[in-house]
């Protein structure tokens, strides 16, 4: 194959440009291309710029072996902030989703009972906040 004669660097730094999804597609290719698809340069192009900071915010450490196992691994929601917001990456681009408990959000005259009280409910989705 042509694509075999490229150095599996100048392949990797190719396939970082592109998406998790299409480096993971391209990989099954051949098995050049899967050494190339499957290193941590190109995977660490994926994570966002910040994810050393983001790991140092996790309630409970990751373990991880490779940038690729990280990426996924941050696919899947984290507490983060003392368990205040969940942290997460979008699969297919990489793109960071936060949700933040409405006991972060900074409410005017929230400490005054005449404008404003926390009432639990039951139907509430989030028990972690």
């Amino acid at each position: 194959m042509v694509l075999d004669l490229l150095p599996d660097d100048c392949f990797a730094h190719i396939l970082s440009l592109t998406s998790p999804v299409d480096a993971c597609q391209i990989s099954i290719v051949s098995s050049t291309i899967w050494i190339s698809a499957n290193s941590d340069n190109v995977w660490e192009n994926f994570l966002p710029s910040d994810y050393q900071d983001i790991l140092s915010r996790l309630l409970h450490p990751l373990v991880y072996s490779s940038k690729e196992e990280l990426f996924f691994r941050l696919c899947n929601p984290h507490l983060i902030d003392g368990g205040n917001k969940i942290f997460s990456l979008e699969k297919s681009s990489g793109k960071k989703r936060i949700v933040i408990s409405a006991r972060e959000l900074n409410i005017t005259w929230a400490d005054n009972p005449l404008f404003w009280t926390w009432k639990p409910s039951p139907a509430s989705r989030s028990r972690i906040f």
